[in-house]
């Protein structure tokens, strides 16, 4: 899948001495929730992240598009559309989808988050509430 070509948020996710899906740093996600799906697996296996990397819908003009029933949000790939984990809130499931379903979509203002949450609804989180029963229940 070429990620450039398709809606919704993006991750990258750099690791020590390490070669993510055999090739060099980052390993790259069209989706959040398959990057900490991921992240999940490699602590299991002592792979250590030094940079965990998501779209910040705070830092660029997004765009929402529906597509049949589903309401779908505008992919930003650039660096500067780029934000570390610890630096966003989350909209966990809401309405709007990307690639691979509904995800987690962050935002660097809590009230850029507050506000999608409020017209698309969903929960708000941050980093250190995603665990694997959030991610579970995201995508198609």
């Amino acid at each position: 899948m070429v990620i450039r070509q398709h809606p919704g948020p993006t991750a990258e996710i750099f690791y020590r001495d390490r070669d993510p899906n055999g090739h060099d740093n980052p390993a790259r996600f069209d989706s959040v929730w398959e990057a900490y799906q991921y992240e999940f697996e490699k602590d299991g296996a002592d792979w250590e992240d030094v940079a965990f990397y998501v779209t910040d819908y705070s830092a660029v003009t997004y765009e929402t598009s529906t597509d049949g029933s589903d309401t779908l949000i505008s992919r930003h790939y650039e660096a500067p559309a780029f934000a570390a984990v610890s630096d966003v809130v989350y909209v966990a499931n809401s309405e709007v989808k990307g690639t691979m379903g509904r995800d987690l979509l962050g935002f660097s203002d809590r009230s850029d988050a507050e506000a999608f949450q409020s017209e698309w609804g969903g929960s708000i989180t941050s980093h250190d509430g995603v665990t694997p029963e959030i991610v579970a229940g995201l995508g198609r």
